[in-house]
């Protein structure tokens, strides 16, 4: 999880001097037929609630697999910092127009939602 950290402070270091206009990242997904998919069933890193329910994994909130020693909330939480800074690109860019505000609304929402929902997990 570190180095995740660290790529996301390198990159806002890039975008705070201007050096960066956009990033981009998947969460790593084990399908089906992959050597990933192999690996993930063999060491048990599916989720069992996720195993066979393929649909559920095109969720956007979803991580299909279990990391050892990885926090999942942390992981949710890398994500969202990854989300906002991406979103300062977009705003900043310029590149949208009116048709665009309910999808950033939507995306916004998402992310304070996230957010709280991380926040009081922990409690």
């Amino acid at each position: 999880m570190q180095k995740t950290k660290n790529t996301l402070h390198f990159a806002k270091n890039l975008i705070n001097q201007g050096l960066l206009d956009y990033i981009g990242w998947s969460v790593t997904t084990p399908y089906p037929g992959s050597q990933l998919y192999n690996i993930a069933l063999k060491y048990d890193l599916i989720k069992p609630e996720l195993r066979g329910q393929w649909d559920a994994w095109l969720c956007e909130d979803t991580f299909v697999m279990r990391l050892p020693g990885v926090d999942e909330r942390e992981m949710a939480r890398m994500k969202t910092i990854g989300q906002i800074l991406r979103g300062k690109l977009i705003l900043r860019s310029h590149n949208f127009g009116l048709k665009d505000i309910p999808f950033f609304t939507k995306k916004g929402m998402k992310l304070i939602y996230n957010e709280l929902r991380s926040m009081y997990a922990g409690r």
